[in-house]
């Protein structure tokens, strides 16, 4: 792991055995400095230190994914039932992401829930679907992020797209790095969602392949 200058050179001091500092690597990430004559002490910071740079996780780069028109057919306001929910076939241009690196997230609005058109469980049942029907391609769903709101029935919230929320969630749960993540969606909200949260948006067509845009993704 690349270290900061500041780093170096505190990694360089106690290394050569200077004798006023103790450096002590606390879990916000302070450092504090007091006497210690004794070099001994110094070399066990160090090598804690260090141990402790090694074992911080390496930030992930993830593709977020709108569902309805991206990942299974558009049918217009939401798909209500288990019946009309129909997968597309992008196997082979997501195993290609995932393949680069890309951890794979959903991102939908699901403001049925909230008009009561279909219930926690019919959506549950569709998601558990569209993951195992891409898990026998190769192709790994890692989480699905929802907004059950809708503001004529619930009020506003902070999840709902064109709100980054949903992305939000994703990039503190998976520790991502949006400077390098995407969001694919067929509506101008996913685009402004992404950018909200510091992530590159594609804008595709609804049920367009998603194969037509991986040349966007580096």
């Amino acid at each position: 792991m690349e270290l900061s200058c500041f780093f170096r050179l505190i990694c360089l001091n106690l290394f050569w055995g200077l004798k006023d500092y103790r450096v002590s690597f606390h879990s916000d990430h302070y450092f504090r400095r007091h006497h210690d004559s004794s070099p001994i002490n110094h070399e066990l910071k160090f090598r804690t230190f260090a141990e402790n740079l090694q074992s911080m996780p390496d930030k992930v780069k993830a593709v977020f994914l709108d569902r309805d028109g991206v990942l299974n057919q558009e049918m217009g306001d939401y798909v209500r039932r288990f019946e009309d929910f129909h997968v597309l076939d992008n196997f082979d241009a997501l195993k290609t992401l995932q393949d680069r690196g890309y951890m794979l997230l959903i991102a939908t609005n699901q403001g049925g829930l909230a008009k009561g058109w279909y219930t926690e469980d019919e959506l549950a049942k569709m998601h558990n679907h569209l993951k195992q029907v891409y898990h026998e391609h190769g192709v790994e769903l890692t989480d699905f992020f929802y907004c059950p709101h809708h503001p004529n029935f619930t009020g506003d919230c902070d999840c709902r797209k064109p709100k980054p929320g949903l992305l939000l969630q994703g990039i503190a749960k998976y520790n991502i790095d949006p400077s390098k993540s995407y969001f694919i969606g067929d509506r101008e909200r996913d685009v402004e969602a992404g950018t909200a949260a510091g992530v590159k948006g594609i804008l595709i067509d609804s049920d367009q392949p998603i194969s037509t845009v991986l040349d966007q993704i580096a």
